[in-house]
């Protein structure tokens, strides 16, 4: 049995695919299922079932991705920032400015917008970690 057979529970010998009460005798059933079993082990029989067998994979993996994607969206969409948290942040951004303001890496033009910017990155890397972290979580919960 290969493992498309295997993924799929799907048998190439045909013989408990047929009943012998379908059949007269015993021949008859056997000649079916040695034509069955003939028929899936031809060539072109096992390339349709791995063609058809890998475009369901693909499907199932692209549905998968996509609903994967979908948990996260939601979870990202549920991250609320508290107002502690955003001060921390606009605090340490200030701070990370600051430093680059005493080295001439920026401006003083520059400073509020650069401390922005950081703050703004630091809350969407705080958001994204807590979204990767409820979907972690509700997996580990099985939910």
């Amino acid at each position: 049995m290969n493992s498309y057979s295997a993924t799929y529970n799907y048998d190439l010998d045909a013989y408990n695919d047929f009943k012998r009460s379908d059949y007269p005798n015993d021949v008859a059933f056997l000649c079916a299922v040695a034509n069955e079993n003939m028929r899936r082990q031809s060539p072109e029989f096992l390339k349709a079932f791995r063609a058809a067998a890998n475009r369901l994979m693909a499907e199932q993996e692209a549905a998968e991705q996509k609903a994967a994607e979908r948990e996260w969206d939601e979870a990202y969409a549920s991250v609320t920032v508290s107002a502690e948290a955003r001060k921390r942040f606009k605090t340490k951004a200030n701070e990370r400015a600051s430093a680059e303001l005493s080295i001439g890496k920026i401006s003083a033009a520059q400073f509020d917008a650069t401390a922005y910017k950081y703050a703004q990155e630091a809350e969407e890397h705080y958001k994204r970690e807590r979204a990767t972290s409820i979907v972690a979580n509700r997996r580990i919960r099985g939910r």
